[in-house]
């Protein structure tokens, strides 16, 4: 099992992070931290599915779902591959010729 707590007293409050599978599926109903409810409703507003809970945040996930399915991401794989090939030829382009870019 790998979790571990960050207390940031007194500048925040304290998180606790879940980064074992086994661990994060036997947790259930937990409720974000109300400054994430705050900062994501002003950016998503109030009936998007990072600021609902329960049945309602429920039913918005499944929607997306099937988006997320292994077949699906395993068909992207190769768009992934070819976007990432251009990028890494623009990325040598400019190293070449020593130009300075934004990204």
């Amino acid at each position: 099992m790998i979790f571990f707590h960050m207390d940031l007293y007194p500048g925040a409050e304290s998180m606790l992070f879940i980064i074992d599978l086994t661990v994060a599926t036997q947790v259930h109903n937990v409720a974000r931290h109300p400054f994430s409810n705050h900062f994501l409703r002003e950016l998503v507003g109030t009936k998007s599915s990072f600021s609902t809970d329960g049945k309602e945040w429920q039913a918005q996930r499944s929607w997306f779902t099937p988006a997320f399915s292994v077949s699906h991401l395993t068909a992207l794989v190769s768009g992934m591959v070819e976007e990432t090939l251009i990028f890494r030829g623009k990325l040598i382009e400019y190293a070449v010729f020593g130009e300075v870019f934004s990204m």
